[in-house]
């Protein structure tokens, strides 16, 4: 089944979203990276926010894949239609999609540098588990609306991405001494 025009917002808005999770991701370990002392607590920060930068060039390039797949069909329906050869506007380039800066300051804030220096590597691990869980189970329950295979496949594929987070981080937590 072609995906229809809903599915093809639909799944533009999810990769929307999921970008801004590894952004926000990405900044939140490499700042938190910054506020401990603890060089097992920094390693696994560091780490942390080198996967969330690598599943954010993933799918920074799914996304603008399926942005020109979809700008193609669209130039040959209006081609079609109209019989002549049309240039499409390309905004991807005037989307303001950066993240949130200010919402790091609270890693300057003294009482939550505090906090850091407590937290063990047990509980960042468990939490980056649960957030990669989340991600995954925010993808399945997306699925639900839509029908077309090829967007189907591309959110099992997502979802996969999200359970070989999911792994690597139990694994990094079995191996914790």
């Amino acid at each position: 089944m072609t995906p229809t025009k809903k599915e093809e917002k639909l799944v533009m808005l999810l990769l929307d979203d999921l970008i801004q999770e590894e952004k926000r991701g990405g900044l939140f370990f490499k700042e938190a990276s910054k506020v401990s002392k603890d060089p097992k607590i920094i390693a696994v920060f560091e780490w942390l926010a080198q996967q969330e930068l690598e599943h954010l060039d993933v799918l920074t390039g799914l996304k603008t894949v399926l942005e020109k797949d979809i700008q193609t069909e669209s130039q040959k329906v209006i081609q079609e239609i109209a019989g002549q050869p049309v240039d499409i506007i390309d905004l991807s380039d005037m989307i303001m999609d950066d993240v949130d800066l200010p919402a790091f300051e609270l890693f300057k804030n003294q009482d939550f540098v505090e906090l850091f220096k407590q937290i063990s590597v047990t509980s960042i691990i468990q939490y980056a588990m649960k957030i990669e869980y989340q991600n995954a189970q925010y993808i399945k329950d997306f699925m639900k609306h839509i029908q077309s295979k090829k967007y189907a496949d591309l959110l099992i594929r997502l979802i996969d991405d999200e359970k070989q987070h999911f792994i690597a981080l139990k694994k990094l937590l079995d191996k914790k001494p």
